[in-house]
């Protein structure tokens, strides 16, 4: 007895088909054990039979595109092929098994999906965090509606991004698990909300920009992360491809919002460290003494009582005086 292993270009196992006796045939005609649908197969392609010795031997049954090793591309003579030796056949890969073949460990199960009191839980840290936030951030009048939109619009958001992960597992995979990319979704945005505070605040304690320049370097980090974590949902094979892909993704997204910026640093961007207001205990770095603060705009008087008389100089896309 063997096994026939039909398998895919990554070699996951299509399909398995017993063989009782000691021989059987591949090809596209329907009298062979094995029928794959390839056009580049002959009708009677290959046969494999065992020898007196019980190995398992491989005969081009004169096809014109011949048997070939799947790792090199060599043709294959006729001859005995180690058991679980992928070969080829036109597009179709296939390998030949032992009844006694051994196989790999059982993996463990997925994680189960999070419970109701786990999502409810996350949502209400998440929708919370979020209030606070948009409380924060009001320093004028406030105004219901410029308050609740937000907190409307991004579980709105939220919902529809874990619905796109789960309809993308459902046809991949055949699993949907709502509940878990949901879950994944929620854990995100927390950890997204806490390190854009904790940079916030470490900008406005020691007078740095670069936590608020650069932000966006963790920002596209923390969403690759993401991505990646709805992909291992999905599926656990080739996790390796998976993070090759997502973190190249992420490198040109850096590097493209790097080179915009860079474009643009200089020409009267506003700083947006210091976008909110918080409370003076947390300032680290002592506060300029007013006469140094009044100082430096006596230095810069001279220069803009030229600017309003000078013809001024264009340069780029905007104009400046030579002394700027």
């Amino acid at each position: 007895m063997m096994w026939i292993e039909i398998l895919s270009r990554h070699r996951d196992v299509v399909s398995r088909t017993r063989i009782d006796g000691d021989a059987a045939t591949i090809g596209r005609d329907y009298s062979n054990d094995v029928v794959v649908d390839d056009p580049y197969v002959a009708a009677r392609h290959v046969r494999l039979a065992r020898d007196d010795a019980g190995q398992v031997v491989v005969e081009d049954l004169g096809s014109r595109n011949g048997v070939r090793d799947d790792a090199t591309g060599a043709r294959v003579a006729s001859g005995a092929v180690a058991s679980g030796r992928v070969l080829r056949i036109g597009e179709t890969r296939f390998a030949v098994r032992d009844a006694d073949a051994p196989v790999p460990a059982e993996k463990a199960l997925p994680a189960a999906a999070a419970s109701s009191r786990t999502l409810a839980a996350l949502a209400v840290v998440a929708l919370a965090m979020q209030v606070l936030d948009g409380w924060m951030a009001t320093t004028g009048e406030f105004r219901w509606t410029g308050f609740l939109l937000p907190q409307i619009v991004t579980p709105l958001v939220v919902l529809a991004w874990a619905g796109i992960w789960a309809l993308l597992g459902r046809l991949l995979s055949g699993s949907a698990r709502f509940g878990t990319h949901l879950a994944v979704t929620l854990v995100a945005i927390i950890a997204f909300d806490v390190i854009a505070t904790a940079g916030s605040y470490v900008g406005y304690a020691f007078a740095w920009q670069w936590p608020s320049d650069y932000a966006y370097v963790a920002t596209t980090l923390g969403l690759g992360v993401l991505c990646y974590a709805h992909l291992r949902v999905i599926g656990d094979r080739h996790r390796r491809l998976k993070a090759v892909v997502v973190g190249a993704l992420g490198l040109v997204a850096i590097g493209t919002q790097a080179l915009t910026q860079a474009d643009t640093r200089g020409y009267g961007t506003p700083s947006t460290g210091m976008g909110r207001l918080k409370p003076p205990l947390f300032r680290m770095r002592p506060a300029q003494d007013a006469d140094a603060f009044f100082g430096r705009a006596a230095e810069l008087q001279p220069g803009l009582d030229r600017a309003r008389t000078d013809e001024p100089v264009t340069a780029g896309r905007y104009t400046y005086d030579d002394d700027d």
